[in-house]
């Protein structure tokens, strides 16, 4: 048995990095750790923030973003599988049942830090579209997001805030 603290790990490292780059008066900068992982550090220039693809493990676009003195995590709950007996598990454990979760889902979370960020993606896979959602509106400076592999979607109210318009959208807000 092993316990995998990639995901903790990665954000700590990210917090580090940013705090380290502040310290040397660096304001703008993308820092991007495995595309799971990302800190937002002011914004390019002549923009509002960074503007981030976010995709499901299979490739299919789950929206664009925008990011500026912010963290993003994106966890997918079957993003790294295993196979026993036949059947596929996800690497992320239920700690109430010990089992490994079965749902295709993926969650994006952002927030203040990218630890914080981090440790409320797996919860919010955990304890899914409920009471994940809920436990993400507790925290000031935090939005979420929780796509099923159906396509369905469930998210906090500021989400939207975050999401820019799809070419898509944009035409045909134009031709009416």
């Amino acid at each position: 048995m092993a316990i995998d603290l990639g995901g903790i790990g990665k954000g700590y490292a990210l917090d580090q990095l940013t705090n380290l780059l502040r310290k040397q008066g660096l304001s703008q900068a993308l820092l991007d750790f495995g595309q799971s992982s990302i800190w937002a550090l002011g914004a390019p220039p002549d923009a509002e923030g960074w503007h981030l693809l976010v995709q499901q493990p299979d490739g299919e676009t789950v929206g664009i973003i925008t990011l500026r003195d912010q963290a993003l995590s994106v966890s997918g709950s079957l993003g790294q599988t295993f196979v026993v007996n036949g059947n596929r598990y996800g690497h992320v454990i239920d700690p109430h049942s010990g089992e490994p979760l079965q749902r295709d889902l993926l969650a994006c979370v952002i927030a203040p830090s990218a630890t914080q960020a981090e440790a409320l993606s797996k919860a919010l896979l955990i304890l899914g579209e409920h009471r994940g959602i809920t436990l993400l509106q507790q925290f000031p400076g935090v939005e979420g997001l929780l796509v099923e592999a159906r396509g369905q979607r469930w998210m906090t109210p500021g989400w939207t805030a975050q999401e820019v318009a799809s070419p898509q959208s944009e035409e045909a807000n134009a031709d009416q």
